[in-house]
């Protein structure tokens, strides 16, 4: 098998981020696969920063400002989908431990905020529309909790590789 190089930011998305997201794709409620995921999908911001740093790029085909540096580009893609930040955190809280309050952009504290929960689903029965809910088999998901809202961290994870994938696409990146 010949070796896989990762020079570019494409290269890193394609060999690196789609992995780990199609892992955990596969196993939503994995936590480790739930921090991997948000690890390379920061790495990938840091790559498309070294790459493409003061250059034109869009958005939802929008002109943005080229970014100076990785708080530039971190802010604009916050301003785009506020599940870049909770990413973000999600990553530096489950390297660090706790996040550090200098680079806080949710209120998310630390690594103990994400957590592993277990719901019981519920699908509508087939017959009348005012059909009650039938308990489904439980589902498990992550979740992280900012203030005292919890967000689905799989659903944010998937915002932010769905947004990437459409970057990558749009500013050949």
């Amino acid at each position: 098998m010949p070796a896989t190089r990762i020079e570019k930011p494409r290269e890193f998305f394609d060999n690196v981020v789609t992995p780990d997201f199609q892992d955990l794709t596969a196993n939503r409620s994995d936590l480790r696969l739930a921090y991997h995921a948000c690890t390379s999908l920061l790495g990938l911001r840091d790559w498309v920063c070294h790459e493409h740093k003061s250059k034109p790029w869009s958005a939802q085909g929008k002109a943005q400002a080229p970014f100076a540096g990785r708080n530039d580009l971190q802010n604009a893609l916050g301003a785009l989908n506020s599940n870049f930040d909770i990413v973000t955190d999600i990553a530096n809280a489950s390297k660090h431990m706790v996040l550090d309050s200098k680079r806080s952009r949710t209120a998310l504290w630390g690594n103990a905020n994400t957590e592993v929960q277990q719901i019981h689903g519920g699908a509508m029965a087939s017959g009348p529309i005012a059909a009650a809910p039938i308990a489904g088999p439980p589902i498990t998901r992550i979740v992280v909790k900012i203030d005292q809202t919890y967000h689905d961290v799989f659903g944010c994870i998937s915002d932010v590789y769905m947004a990437y994938d459409q970057l990558m696409r749009d500013n050949s990146w």
